[in-house]
């Protein structure tokens, strides 16, 4: 059995990873550059706060399509109780609801027996 001396680097995923991460840098500090180890942790600190960031972002975004998605649901509820009300099948466009609503609104305008009242 071989053991690798040098075993790969974890990326860290969480919070708790990049303070683990953190704590063995600052153990493994005695053996570096000075400023090296500063940096490093600048470094990590800086990253993590920008995968916070974009986690916000990301959240907000997210909420923001569920607004987006129930706002939609609402208008094709809408539409479809509108063409059910007024006598269409839910398959005929309403575009040509709309149309033929029009057109029944403008004879009704032109009738004489409208104008009169």
């Amino acid at each position: 059995m071989t053991i690798d001396p040098a075993p790969k680097a974890k990326i860290p995923t969480g919070e708790t990873d990049l303070r683990a991460l953190l704590s063995e840098l600052e153990a493994a500090s005695v053996k570096m550059p000075a400023g090296l180890v500063s940096r490093a942790v600048d470094t990590i600190l800086a990253l993590a706060g920008e995968r916070d960031q974009a986690d916000r972002r990301a959240g907000a975004s997210e909420r923001e399509k569920a607004a987006m998605e129930e706002r939609e649901r609402r208008a094709n509820a809408w539409l479809l109780g509108a063409k059910e009300a007024a006598g269409y099948d839910s398959n005929v466009s309403f575009d040509r609801v709309w149309e033929e609503t029009l057109v029944k609104a403008r004879l009704m305008d032109s009738s004489p027996r409208m104008r009169s009242s």
